[in-house]
Protein backbone atom coordinates (compact mmCIF):
# COMPACT_ATOMS: atom_id res chain seq x y z
CA UNK A 1 0.00 0.00 0.00
CA UNK A 2 1.33 3.40 -1.14
CA UNK A 3 2.38 5.90 1.88
CA UNK A 4 0.68 9.60 1.58
CA UNK A 5 3.87 11.22 0.37
CA UNK A 6 4.18 8.32 -2.89
CA UNK A 7 0.02 9.19 -3.31
CA UNK A 8 0.39 12.74 -3.50
CA UNK A 9 3.58 12.31 -5.56
CA UNK A 10 1.58 10.21 -8.02
CA UNK A 11 -1.17 12.24 -8.19
CA UNK A 12 1.22 15.33 -8.87
CA UNK A 13 2.52 13.49 -12.06
CA UNK A 14 -1.12 12.85 -12.81
CA UNK A 15 -2.40 16.09 -13.16
CA UNK A 16 0.86 17.42 -14.96
CA UNK A 17 -0.01 14.76 -17.53
CA UNK A 18 -3.60 15.71 -17.69
CA UNK A 19 -2.75 19.45 -17.50
CA UNK A 20 -0.18 18.88 -20.66
CA UNK A 21 -2.57 16.88 -22.63
CA UNK A 22 -5.24 19.40 -22.40
CA UNK A 23 -2.85 22.66 -23.14
CA UNK A 24 -4.12 22.68 -26.79
CA UNK A 25 -4.77 25.97 -28.20
CA UNK A 26 -8.41 27.36 -28.63
CA UNK A 27 -8.99 30.38 -30.55
CA UNK A 28 -9.68 33.51 -28.44
CA UNK A 29 -9.14 31.33 -25.65
CA UNK A 30 -5.37 30.19 -25.26
CA UNK A 31 -3.62 31.34 -28.09
CA UNK A 32 -3.30 35.04 -25.92
CA UNK A 33 -5.56 36.68 -28.32
CA UNK A 34 -8.63 38.43 -26.39
CA UNK A 35 -11.95 37.88 -28.12
CA UNK A 36 -13.59 40.96 -25.54
CA UNK A 37 -13.23 43.95 -27.30
CA UNK A 38 -14.60 45.99 -24.26
CA UNK A 39 -14.23 46.84 -20.71
CA UNK A 40 -16.21 45.15 -18.43
CA UNK A 41 -18.21 46.34 -15.57
CA UNK A 42 -19.48 43.50 -13.28
CA UNK A 43 -23.47 43.31 -11.36
CA UNK A 44 -23.97 41.34 -8.45
CA UNK A 45 -24.53 41.31 -4.54
CA UNK A 46 -22.23 40.55 -2.27
CA UNK A 47 -21.81 36.39 -2.54
CA UNK A 48 -23.12 36.00 -6.14
CA UNK A 49 -19.46 34.85 -7.92
CA UNK A 50 -18.97 38.47 -9.30
CA UNK A 51 -15.26 38.71 -7.43
CA UNK A 52 -14.72 35.18 -8.93
CA UNK A 53 -15.94 35.77 -12.42
CA UNK A 54 -13.73 39.04 -12.54
CA UNK A 55 -10.47 37.27 -11.53
CA UNK A 56 -10.96 34.54 -13.83
CA UNK A 57 -12.33 36.84 -16.91
CA UNK A 58 -9.31 39.09 -16.52
CA UNK A 59 -7.09 36.16 -15.93
CA UNK A 60 -8.45 34.58 -19.54
CA UNK A 61 -8.07 37.86 -21.67
CA UNK A 62 -5.27 39.28 -20.22
CA UNK A 63 -7.07 42.33 -18.76
CA UNK A 64 -6.70 44.14 -15.96
CA UNK A 65 -9.59 43.77 -12.77
CA UNK A 66 -10.01 46.38 -9.83
CA UNK A 67 -12.42 47.64 -7.48
CA UNK A 68 -14.12 49.24 -4.81
CA UNK A 69 -12.81 46.57 -2.57
CA UNK A 70 -8.89 46.52 -3.55
CA UNK A 71 -9.06 50.06 -3.23
CA UNK A 72 -10.25 50.12 0.51
CA UNK A 73 -7.53 47.38 1.36
CA UNK A 74 -4.96 49.61 -0.30
CA UNK A 75 -5.84 52.74 1.59
CA UNK A 76 -6.94 51.17 4.80
CA UNK A 77 -5.37 47.84 5.12
CA UNK A 78 -9.00 46.31 5.29
CA UNK A 79 -11.51 45.84 2.58
CA UNK A 80 -14.25 45.54 4.83
CA UNK A 81 -13.54 49.17 5.75
CA UNK A 82 -15.57 51.84 4.01
CA UNK A 83 -13.73 54.89 4.44
CA UNK A 84 -13.88 57.56 2.32
CA UNK A 85 -16.19 56.67 -1.08
CA UNK A 86 -14.44 59.80 -2.81
CA UNK A 87 -10.74 58.38 -2.03
CA UNK A 88 -11.81 54.87 -2.87
CA UNK A 89 -13.39 55.99 -6.29
CA UNK A 90 -10.39 57.80 -6.75
CA UNK A 91 -8.03 55.21 -6.33
CA UNK A 92 -10.23 52.72 -8.26
CA UNK A 93 -10.54 54.84 -11.47
CA UNK A 94 -7.35 55.87 -11.67
CA UNK A 95 -5.75 52.31 -11.64
CA UNK A 96 -8.13 51.16 -14.50
CA UNK A 97 -7.48 54.69 -16.33
CA UNK A 98 -4.03 53.78 -16.03
CA UNK A 99 -4.35 49.52 -17.38
CA UNK A 100 -3.69 48.90 -20.83
CA UNK A 101 -6.45 49.98 -22.65
CA UNK A 102 -5.92 46.79 -25.54
CA UNK A 103 -7.09 44.38 -23.33
CA UNK A 104 -10.39 44.04 -21.38
CA UNK A 105 -10.42 46.63 -17.67
CA UNK A 106 -12.78 45.21 -15.44
CA UNK A 107 -14.49 47.26 -12.83
CA UNK A 108 -15.30 44.66 -10.26
CA UNK A 109 -17.65 46.50 -7.78
CA UNK A 110 -21.75 45.39 -6.85
CA UNK A 111 -23.75 47.26 -9.18
CA UNK A 112 -27.58 46.91 -8.23
CA UNK A 113 -29.45 50.34 -7.61
CA UNK A 114 -30.53 51.80 -10.82
CA UNK A 115 -29.23 55.49 -9.59
CA UNK A 116 -26.18 54.24 -8.37
CA UNK A 117 -24.88 52.77 -11.74
CA UNK A 118 -25.95 55.84 -13.57
CA UNK A 119 -23.22 57.65 -11.63
CA UNK A 120 -21.14 54.95 -12.32
CA UNK A 121 -21.15 54.69 -15.85
CA UNK A 122 -20.45 58.65 -16.15
CA UNK A 123 -17.28 58.22 -14.05
CA UNK A 124 -16.01 55.34 -15.65
CA UNK A 125 -16.34 57.46 -19.11
CA UNK A 126 -14.69 60.53 -17.08
CA UNK A 127 -12.79 59.29 -14.74
CA UNK A 128 -11.61 56.19 -15.95
CA UNK A 129 -11.51 56.27 -19.69
CA UNK A 130 -13.87 53.38 -20.17
CA UNK A 131 -15.30 54.09 -24.27
CA UNK A 132 -17.55 50.42 -24.94
CA UNK A 133 -18.60 48.86 -22.10
CA UNK A 134 -20.57 46.15 -21.13
CA UNK A 135 -22.23 44.54 -18.19
CA UNK A 136 -21.71 40.86 -16.69
CA UNK A 137 -22.98 39.52 -13.90
CA UNK A 138 -23.35 35.70 -12.60
CA UNK A 139 -26.29 33.23 -13.02
CA UNK A 140 -26.75 33.36 -9.21
CA UNK A 141 -30.04 32.83 -7.59
CA UNK A 142 -29.87 35.59 -3.95
CA UNK A 143 -30.57 32.74 -1.73
CA UNK A 144 -27.24 31.23 -3.33
CA UNK A 145 -25.61 34.64 -2.95
CA UNK A 146 -26.82 35.18 0.65
CA UNK A 147 -25.50 30.87 1.53
CA UNK A 148 -22.49 32.26 0.40
CA UNK A 149 -21.93 35.15 2.05
CA UNK A 150 -22.70 33.72 5.44
CA UNK A 151 -20.06 30.95 4.64
CA UNK A 152 -17.39 34.33 4.44
CA UNK A 153 -14.73 34.75 6.90
CA UNK A 154 -16.47 38.47 7.65
CA UNK A 155 -19.36 38.38 5.84
CA UNK A 156 -21.23 41.48 4.88
CA UNK A 157 -24.24 41.95 7.76
CA UNK A 158 -27.36 40.71 7.13
CA UNK A 159 -29.51 43.52 7.00
CA UNK A 160 -27.08 44.95 4.52
CA UNK A 161 -27.71 41.64 1.93
CA UNK A 162 -31.20 41.96 2.40
CA UNK A 163 -30.98 45.42 1.21
CA UNK A 164 -28.92 44.88 -1.82
CA UNK A 165 -31.51 41.87 -2.76
CA UNK A 166 -34.23 44.11 -2.86
CA UNK A 167 -32.91 46.13 -5.99
CA UNK A 168 -31.12 43.26 -7.21
CA UNK A 169 -34.25 41.57 -8.01
CA UNK A 170 -35.32 44.95 -10.35
CA UNK A 171 -31.86 45.23 -11.32
CA UNK A 172 -30.68 41.58 -12.71
CA UNK A 173 -33.82 39.46 -12.90
CA UNK A 174 -36.14 41.74 -13.94
CA UNK A 175 -34.98 44.59 -16.47
CA UNK A 176 -33.97 43.97 -19.96
CA UNK A 177 -30.45 45.06 -18.91
CA UNK A 178 -29.84 42.55 -16.22
CA UNK A 179 -30.97 39.76 -18.33
CA UNK A 180 -28.63 40.68 -20.66
CA UNK A 181 -25.84 40.74 -18.35
CA UNK A 182 -26.63 37.40 -17.16
CA UNK A 183 -26.47 35.81 -20.38
CA UNK A 184 -23.67 37.88 -21.07
CA UNK A 185 -21.98 35.98 -18.15
CA UNK A 186 -23.30 32.64 -19.18
CA UNK A 187 -21.62 33.03 -22.63
CA UNK A 188 -18.27 34.64 -21.60
CA UNK A 189 -18.46 31.24 -18.98
CA UNK A 190 -18.29 28.73 -21.80
CA UNK A 191 -16.07 31.71 -24.01
CA UNK A 192 -12.85 31.41 -21.86
CA UNK A 193 -14.24 28.16 -20.01
CA UNK A 194 -14.27 29.94 -16.39
CA UNK A 195 -15.45 26.96 -14.60
CA UNK A 196 -13.12 24.52 -15.42
CA UNK A 197 -11.13 23.25 -12.40
CA UNK A 198 -7.10 22.29 -12.95
CA UNK A 199 -6.18 19.25 -13.06
CA UNK A 200 -5.00 19.37 -9.59
CA UNK A 201 -8.47 19.75 -8.27
CA UNK A 202 -10.02 17.39 -10.65
CA UNK A 203 -7.73 14.47 -8.90
CA UNK A 204 -8.84 16.07 -5.63
CA UNK A 205 -5.44 17.82 -4.85
CA UNK A 206 -6.53 21.00 -4.41
CA UNK A 207 -9.75 19.73 -2.70
CA UNK A 208 -9.43 16.23 -1.57
CA UNK A 209 -13.42 16.43 -0.73
CA UNK A 210 -14.51 17.16 -3.66
CA UNK A 211 -11.93 15.30 -6.02
CA UNK A 212 -11.14 12.02 -7.27
CA UNK A 213 -8.72 10.56 -5.38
Amino acid sequence: MKNFSEFITEASRRAQRSSKAGRQSKPGLKSGKSELDSDVKMQGIPGSGKSTMAKRLAKATGGTRYGFDDARKAEYGDHTVQGDINKVKKRTYDTLAKAPNDKPRILDNTNVNSQFKKSTDDELRRDAKFDKTVTVAPDTSNRAAFRRNSKREKPVPKFVMRQFMKPQGDATRRTKEGKEAIKRGRELTKRYRLNRRSARARIGIENPKRGKA
